[in-house]
């Protein structure tokens, strides 16, 4: 069905609600095993397949909602960020979803691409609904922060290149990116809408999911931009 998930954060560190659809016989303990496990570097291969409706992030004493489309099936709800110490929970949806549900009204969208995002209407200052849609091929998610005025996807890619060791000079450090929204993982063909309020500012529009063919990073492959919201 179609739910209005309400997320209140009081944890110390921005967490987040992020619904992952678990294969057949993949139990919580083991899905929450992997997210803690220091080897694990890369996502498991379902990771790539596996239904994601997408899901929610508050900062430290915040709440925010998203309504997701959950088809049957049992989901990992988990707060993708181990400092927070918030265990991934089972959640099982049984039934049919009703016919011609209601729509929320958006009033800025974000489509993501390979590897791109198209903003129409864009997202401008003060409370909105976003509608994040996947029209890709791949999973993605839309992931805003804030940064310096002035800053510059050429800065930003300066800074992730020290990821790899690779010296570079940049003029925006990690300190510099502050996150603000996500959405979190949505699979190809999904849509969530969110409410949003943003402050007049400088902004980094990012997508971290690894590409299945090479673990690069989305945005390491372009999928980031720069907005300036007023």
């Amino acid at each position: 069905g179609r739910y209005l998930v309400h997320l209140v954060n009081q944890a110390p560190v921005e967490v987040y609600a992020a619904f992952l659809q678990l294969p057949g016989g993949t139990a919580i303990d083991d899905f929450s095993a992997l997210l803690t496990d220091p080897a694990t570097v890369e996502p498991p291969e379902w990771y790539y397949t596996t239904f994601a409706p997408g899901g929610i992030s508050a900062t430290p004493g915040e709440e925010s909602w998203v309504v997701l489309d959950l088809p049957e099936g049992v989901y990992a709800v988990n707060s993708d960020v181990p400092e927070a110490g918030l265990p991934a929970v089972e959640l099982e949806v049984t039934g049919e979803a009703l016919a011609d549900l209601p729509v929320p009204a958006a009033t800025a969208k974000v489509d993501m691409v390979e590897m791109m995002f198209h903003f129409d209407p864009p997202i401008v200052a003060g409370s909105q609904i976003l509608e994040v849609t996947n029209s890709g091929e791949q999973m993605h998610f839309f992931t805003l922060a804030s940064v310096p005025a002035g800053t510059t996807v050429e800065d930003f890619m300066g800074l992730a290149a020290s990821f790899s060791g690779t010296p570079t000079e940049s003029s925006l450090a990690f300190d510099d990116i502050q996150p603000y929204f996500d959405t979190a993982n949505q699979s190809p063909g999904t849509t969530a809408w969110a409410a949003l309020n943003v402050d007049p500012g400088t902004y980094l529009a990012l997508c971290f999911v690894p590409d299945p063919a090479t673990g690069a990073p989305h945005a390491m492959l372009g999928m980031v931009d720069v907005l300036t919201i007023a």
